[in-house]
């Protein structure tokens, strides 16, 4: 339909059905004019998930469109199937810095044993906000754990990087028992 409106609701309505025959067509939504058409598109490819739609974007991470790669990861980091935790993985090394910030966030809402490991590197990321992103991951995952990871980071060049892990170090001390 031509009205942004109208293709929101056909997409939530599509998302809800469940059927993954439509997962194709609704992947072309991804890159719609309208960012709220995007999120519909993404949210019923969430909500359809299973192999089809995983595929897709896998497929999605690798295009030359900056908008369906990061749309891609972040439902992946949605869905958090097995399949999509080896992708979002891939991911961290992506050459795009929203694509590796997307998968750092996708990765910290699952319960990823190993992504504590997968971190140490990103802590020296080229792009702050994926830095930000690894202090926000830590938190998410290690607790009080955290604070010997996110301490590196206190003496980062970006300002906004080094407040921000003050005051995730400060959110640790303060659910600490005093001693």
């Amino acid at each position: 339909d031509e009205v942004g409106h109208v293709r929101v609701e056909a997409l939530k309505s599509l998302g809800l059905i469940g059927d993954d025959s439509v997962v194709d067509d609704i992947f072309k939504h991804l890159t719609d004019e309208y960012p709220d058409v995007c999120e519909a598109a993404l949210g019923a490819l969430v909500l359809i998930s299973g192999d089809k739609t995983i595929n897709l974007l896998k497929d999605g991470i690798e295009s030359s469109n900056l908008q369906k790669k990061i749309m891609s990861v972040r439902g992946l980091g949605w869905i958090g199937e097995d399949q999509a935790t080896e992708i979002l993985i891939d991911s961290l090394s992506n050459e795009e810095a929203e694509v590796r910030r997307y998968a750092v966030i996708g990765l910290s809402k699952m319960d990823y044993h190993k992504l504590d490991e997968k971190l140490t590197y990103l802590l020296a990321d080229e792009d702050p906000e994926v830095r930000k992103a690894v202090i926000d991951a830590y938190l998410n995952i290690s607790g009080e754990g955290a604070s010997e990871k996110i301490q590196v980071l206190l003496d980062d060049d970006d300002m906004w990087v080094r407040f921000y892990a003050v005051n995730a170090l400060a959110s640790i001390e303060g659910t600490t028992s005093p001693d």
